[in-house]
Order: structure tokens, then C-alpha cells, then sequence
């Protein structure tokens, strides 16, 4: 989500921390199932686009992950129509019986705002339609809530995050989202290695 947001409003960690995390991905790419990866983002290039995310973008395709770009009113059933056309990626939904498929692993800018409650793309959608989701915190800033520094607005935003998910009142979003901060408890696919 908005990958870039508002730098001004940020201080150097806030504005660095989630390159650095996308950048562990990369990193942990031969571990990784890559036919079962797919990186979004509804930050599209242009004149505006901050390099470190183009290149980033750039460094992520080169060693074999696909970056796909959307526009930001693009609903989840797009989304997954334009995958699986596109690259023949198919996910899906947590099952009947609550077995998990496919999990949205989420990061980006106002992780108050638009990682959580984006009108289409934010986790609560996702969990809404029954989709694991783990919103990664360190790969997540937070611009809009008032605070002298970066730790005062994540401060802030925890008092967001945990109202916006409790107003559902719904058990199946409870279940669904996941607020993670250990990259190794990810629920990357990892590729099996015979003996």
C-alpha cells in the first residue's frame, strides 16, 4: 500500500525501515517458493516515484519475483482476475473447514489508514472476504497520526489498528488478521529440498 507516502512527515528510520524490510525478502529469495509469491503494490511508476522503490522493483524482478502494479481503486476479485490472466497466479481463500490457501502479507505507508482500512485493497477487505492476512509492522510506516517522531506515531497507530479491527465485531476478521513484527514468522511459501 502507497509504498512511498509522505517522507516529510516521517523521520529517517520511519522512512527507511521498509526498504530495508522489502529488501530482507530479496535477500531470502532462494528459500522462497516463487511460483507461489506474487509482490503487489498500488504505487505505480512515474515522475513522482521515489528511486529506492524503483530500484528495488528492479532488483526484486531481476532475481525472479513478480512485481505486479495496480491502480488504487482496484477491488481484490480484479486483483485476482488480472493475476491469474496475467501470470496464471491463482489464490485463494481460507476453506470451509478454515483450512488457509493463500496469506496477504501486507506493508506500506499509514498503517492506520490505508494498510488497514484501504476501501479495496486494505487488510480488513482481505480478511473480509476470508483471506489470511499478516500485516508485517516493520515494513509499515505511519504519517497521519500526531507525534513528535516515529516511534509516537506507531504508538499512536496501535490504538488505531486494534479499534478498527474491533468495530467489526466480527470473529472471521478477528481470525484473519494477523499483526506480525518477526520476519521469520511470516507464512512465506519455502521451497522443499529432497535429501
Amino acid at each position: 500500500m502507497h509504498f512511498n507516502g509522505n517522507p516529510v512527515m516521517g523521520d529517517d528510520f520511519m522512512n527507511d525501515l521498509r526498504y530495508s524490510e522489502l529488501q530482507r525478502f530479496l535477500c531470502h529469495n532462494p528459500w522462497f517458493n516463487l511460483d507461489n509469491v506474487m509482490i503487489v503494490s498500488n504505487d505505480k511508476d512515474g515522475d513522482w516515484t521515489d528511486p529506492k522503490y524503483r530500484e528495488l522493483k528492479n532488483m526484486a524482478k531481476n532475481v525472479g519475483f513478480r512485481w505486479h502494479e495496480v491502480n488504487d481503486d482496484t477491488r481484490i476479485i480484479e486483483l485476482k482476475e488480472e493475476l491469474e490472466r496475467k501470470y496464471n497466479f491463482k489464490f485463494e481463500a481460507r476453506g470451509p473447514k478454515g483450512e488457509q490457501h493463500t496469506t496477504v502479507i501486507m506493508g506500506g505507508c499509514h498503517l492506520g489508514g490505508c494498510v488497514m482500512d484501504h476501501p479495496t485493497l486494505g487488510a480488513i477487505q482481505w480478511a473480509k472476504q476470508l483471506y489470511q492476512t499478516e500485516v508485517y509492522i516493520p515494513m509499515c510506516a505511519e504519517y497521519e497520526q500526531p507525534g513528535i517522531n516515529g516511534t509516537e506515531k506507531m504508538m499512536k497507530c496501535v490504538e488505531v489498528v486494534y479499534n478498527s479491527v474491533k468495530k467489526y465485531n466480527d470473529v472471521d476478521i478477528w481470525k484473519s488478521v494477523d499483526l506480525v513484527t518477526d520476519f521469520n514468522l511470516l507464512s512465506i511459501p519455502q521451497k522443499t529440498f529432497d535429501r
